[in-house]
């Protein structure tokens, strides 16, 4: 039998709490979708009680559902962030359908205190090489934004904004074959 090595493995292993370090989860989703997936105890204050049960400190929150009206979503995070600050922090999801609607987003995301940007064109019918984010990350690229998207589809796409727009930290929520060179 091999046995566990490392207080992370060894606080795991045994139910305990990792509240030995700084724990931020960097994708997560508070509230309900229709859509794809269903997440029980969806309440911040329910998943607040997990975070302190396994020592998370902070949750990088973002909308679930990602065709629909996300509007509503979008709210429901700012909400969270509003009432756990120190706790939860919210990225805007957009649609990369309906670009006459982003400014409108963004400006709803500044005003409420949003930490970036959330893209999902994969789940939005939407292909990834046809869509120009130039405008949302002209609007990020002074304030210290994130961008997290589901995936980028290239790594010279993601390049590419990356190289243009330095202000913004880019996220790969999901790493495929494509970055598997460049991981390697």
């Amino acid at each position: 039998m091999n046995k566990v090595k490392g207080e992370i493995a060894h606080r795991f292993s045994r139910g305990l709490p990792l509240d030995h370090i700084p724990l931020i989860d960097f994708h997560t989703h508070l509230g309900t979708s229709s859509e794809y997936y269903h997440i029980p105890r969806n309440t911040p204050e329910q998943v607040v009680t997990y975070m302190d049960r396994f020592g998370l400190d902070h949750i990088l929150t973002f909308a679930i559902a990602s065709t629909s009206d996300i509007r509503p979503s979008n709210r429901f995070q700012y909400q969270a962030m509003q009432k756990f600050p120190q706790r939860i922090s919210a990225l805007t999801m957009f649609h990369a359908q309906y670009p006459q609607d982003w400014l409108a987003f963004l400006q709803d995301a500044a005003n409420n205190g949003s930490r970036g940007l959330k893209l999902i064109s994969q789940y939005q019918h939407a292909r990834e090489e046809d869509i120009d984010w130039s405008p949302l990350f002209d609007f990020a690229k002074d304030k210290n934004w994130i961008a997290l998207h589901h995936w980028w589809s290239s790594s010279e796409r993601l390049e590419h904004w990356a190289r243009d727009y330095p202000g913004i930290t880019f996220i790969v929520g999901h790493a495929a074959t494509d970055f598997k060179k460049i991981i390697e």
